[in-house]
């Protein structure tokens, strides 16, 4: 189960703004769980690092300006979650992050 996040993040000593992202494994989540759950659970133990692209700046003190968060069972292909995150975008101008969980939840593809 991967779970991808990306935070727009801005450094506190320059001013200067960058997109943090980080790819972790997330097999130990149980996709069956309601989604509070999950999200309880990724809150505490996000799962295994495998890859993370944090420049140009330094990880760490940022301040958070935004952040997505993609998790989606196994086998997901990217395709499908570009889709669902593309879907959820076009049709939530009021960004409600309620809205985004159950409906890229009900959708079956993030």
């Amino acid at each position: 189960m991967p779970y991808i996040t990306a935070q727009h993040v801005r450094s506190h000593q320059t001013g200067g703004e960058a997109v943090h992202a980080f790819l972790h494994d997330s097999s130990h989540l149980n996709w069956s769980n309601p989604p509070e759950e999950i999200l309880r659970t990724i809150d505490h133990d996000a799962g295994n690092l495998l890859d993370q692209d944090v420049s140009p700046l330094r990880q760490g003190g940022n301040e958070v300006l935004s952040y997505l968060d993609v998790l989606a069972p196994e086998g997901t292909q990217r395709s499908q979650m570009i889709a669902v995150i593309d879907e959820i975008t076009a049709s939530n101008p009021k960004q409600d992050p309620s809205y985004s969980w159950s409906r890229a939840s009900s959708s079956g593809s993030a």
